[in-house]
C-alpha cells in the first residue's frame, strides 16, 4: 500500500490550510 503516503501528506495540507484559514477567520470574512 503506497497511497497512504500521499494521503497523509495531502490531509497535512488540508489541516494547516484549515487551521490557516480559522487563524485569519477575521480577515477572510472582511473579504466576502
Amino acid at each position: 500500500m503506497f497511497f497512504p503516503y500521499y494521503l497523509a501528506d495531502f490531509y497535512k495540507q488540508l489541516k494547516f490550510l484549515n487551521e490557516y484559514q480559522t487563524k485569519n477567520k477575521d480577515k477572510v470574512v472582511e473579504f466576502k
